[in-house]
């Protein structure tokens, strides 16, 4: 397969992606996957309803794949959508942004799919510059917008379990096969000083650190969170991530039940920094990402550790 081969199946692998991830699985778009590795992942009787249905319950109501939502904090609110439009325009690259925001997954594999494309086309026309520029955009919107947050996303989104799974599985493979080579080491932001020994912190708060990937290093689903709560005997609630935690907290405060919360809580930090550890060992293209959500992950867990101790203090 020729350079220019090589960037037009990856357009086009990008693109059907893209569409998988934005729209669905649509008819027209199930003869294509039956050309690809996801043909093995569909159901034996293949109902679009249901498999829209899944779509949704996955990917609007348990991980929601945006870059904002992993990388973005309460003071950086549209910073990472900002940023991706900054650099699609750069790139000539204009995403639809009519029925999502800029930052969804599908629409950075959008840009990937145009410059590939637009690469392809470069070196079937000997414009061996052009596609070095090209290729060069690419590994930026790849390190900024795609892996930075794939080690989360990715970890994660393999709750979801079966076609949107393995979507989710491919996704990252042509990523990562696409990059090729680790980018430069980063850090995510630093965690608030003084969180608990300050008296003024509510659980609000400290929910709302918990629940910022940025932050905290994990992206909690709803099921995570009803999982933690009925291993702790206290009710989650209802509402956004935020809220049912700090519903857990509340109660278990109330129930005399905050050890054994705390102690579900990191038990499933650490489940998510040894899945880190594992992912950077098989795919050392991740390995700046993946160094920084784990040392994030590793001082939340220092942070419930010192909250067990302070509560059993006072006990």
């Amino acid at each position: 397969m020729t350079p220019a081969d090589a960037a037009e199946a990856r357009s086009r692998g990008y693109a059907l992606l893209a569409g998988l991830w934005l729209e669905g699985l649509t008819p027209a778009r199930l003869a294509a996957v039956r050309q690809t590795p996801l043909a093995a992942a569909l159901p034996e009787t293949v109902d679009l309803d249901e498999l829209a249905a899944a779509h949704h319950t996955a990917w609007t109501l348990e991980v929601l794949p945006y870059a904002g939502v992993f990388l973005d904090t309460e003071d950086t609110l549209g910073g990472a959508a900002q940023r991706l439009l900054t650099d699609c325009e750069a790139a000539g690259f204009s995403p639809k942004t009519r029925d999502t925001r800029a930052d969804h997954i599908g629409l950075v594999l959008g840009a990937l799919s145009f410059l590939s494309g637009a690469e392809a086309d470069a070196r079937q026309d000997d414009r061996g510059g052009v596609a070095t520029q090209l290729a060069a955009l690419q590994a930026g919107l790849l390190d900024r917008h795609a892996l930075s947050w794939l080690p989360p996303l990715w970890v994660a989104g393999r709750s979801v379990g079966g076609f949107w799974a393995a979507v989710l599985e491919l996704t990252a493979e042509l990523l990562l096969s696409h990059r090729g080579a680790a980018g430069e080491p980063w850090a995510l932001p630093t965690l608030p000083v003084g969180l608990l020994e300050d008296r003024k912190t509510s659980l609000w708060r400290i929910a709302g650190v918990l629940a910022s990937p940025a932050l905290s290093g994990v992206f909690l689903t709803r099921a995570d969170l009803g999982r933690i709560g009925r291993a702790a005997g206290v009710p989650r609630g209802f509402g956004a991530r935020q809220q049912m935690l700090a519903n857990l907290l509340r109660n278990a405060a109330e129930y005399e039940e905050l050890p054994a919360l705390l102690g579900q809580l990191d038990a499933l930090w650490a489940e998510r920094s040894a899945a880190y550890a594992a992912l950077a060992e098989v795919q050392p293209v991740l390995s700046g990402p993946v160094q920084a959500w784990r040392t994030q992950a590793e001082a939340i867990r220092v942070l419930l550790s010192d909250a067990v101790t302070a509560v059993n203090e006072k006990a």
